[in-house]
C-alpha cells in the first residue's frame, strides 16, 4: 500500500527494476536496460503491453536499450507484468546474440524468438483439447508466449512484490483521446474530452488530458511551482 510520502512512480519502477535484476541473475547475458512506463499502449494496431527498443538512451556515455510497460500491463496483475518483462528480456538477449527474432518492422515474432523464450521459461501455448500447438498469429506471429508453473515458482518472491502494485485502468483509450472518439469512424459523434483543472502558487489553469498524462510534472513559468490537480 502506497502512502502519501512516497513518490509512486519511484516505487513501481523500482520493483520493475528488481524483477529485471532477478531475470539477469538467472540469465547473465541479459543486458541492463532503461525501464519506463506509459499511461496506455492503445493504438490502431491494438494494445501494446510492452516493448523493447535497442539504443534508445545514452546513460553515462553508454548506449542503453529501453523497456516500456504500459498501463494496461501494470493493471493486468503480477503474472502479466512478469511475463512481459521476461518477454522483453528475450528480445534483449536476441539482440546481444545477434539473433533476428522478429520481422515486419519488429511486429512478427518468429520461431527463433520462441527458442530463446523457452530458455527463459516462456512457452508457446497448445490447444486445450487436442494438445497441438496453436497456429501463430498472422500479424505478430509467436508473440504470445506464456509463463509456465515452473517459471512462476522460480520468480515467486518477485510475483509477491509485483502483486502489491496497485494501478488503476488508464484514464483514456489513448492519452488525450476520449474512448468514445473513434478516429476510424468520422461519422460517429464526437464526445468532448474533459479537461483537468490545476493550480500552482499564483494561478489556476485548465489542461487537456494529453498534457496532464504525458508531460507531468508541469512547472509554472511565473512562480516556478509545480501545477497540482484541483479536486
Amino acid at each position: 500500500m502506497f502512502t502519501n510520502d512516497q513518490q509512486v512512480s519511484g516505487v513501481i519502477v523500482g520493483r520493475l527494476n528488481d524483477v529485471w535484476r532477478s531475470i539477469q541473475s538467472h540469465h547473465p547475458d541479459v543486458p541492463d536496460v532503461f525501464i519506463v512506463t506509459k499511461a496506455t499502449g492503445r493504438g490502431r494496431g491494438g494494445t501494446t503491453l510492452g516493448h523493447y527498443h535497442a539504443g534508445q538512451w545514452d546513460v553515462d556515455m553508454t548506449t542503453t536499450p529501453e523497456v516500456m510497460l504500459s498501463g494496461e500491463c501494470l493493471h493486468s496483475g503480477a503474472d502479466q507484468i512478469l511475463q512481459t518483462l521476461i518477454h522483453e528480456s528475450v528480445h534483449a538477449v536476441a539482440k546481444v546474440r545477434g539473433v533476428q527474432d522478429t520481422s515486419r518492422q519488429g511486429r512478427y515474432h518468429n520461431r527463433r524468438f520462441v527458442e530463446i523464450a523457452n530458455e527463459f521459461g516462456l512457452v508457446w501455448p497448445t490447444d486445450d483439447e487436442t494438445g497441438v500447438a496453436r497456429a501463430p498469429d498472422g500479424r505478430i506471429g509467436f508473440s504470445s508466449v506464456q509463463l509456465t508453473d515452473e517459471t512462476r515458482a522460480k520468480y515467486r518472491h518477485q510475483l509477491k512484490r509485483l502483486a502489491c502494485i496497485q494501478i488503476g485502468r488508464p484514464l483514456s483509450g489513448q492519452a488525450g483521446q476520449d474512448p468514445g472518439n473513434d478516429p476510424d469512424d468520422p461519422t460517429k459523434p464526437k464526445t468532448p474530452t474533459p479537461r483537468v483543472k490545476v493550480a500552482c502558487g499564483c494561478r489556476e489553469a485548465m489542461f487537456g488530458p494529453k498534457a496532464w498524462l504525458e508531460l507531468t510534472p508541469l512547472i509554472c513559468g511565473l512562480c516556478n511551482e509545480q501545477f497540482v490537480e484541483k479536486v
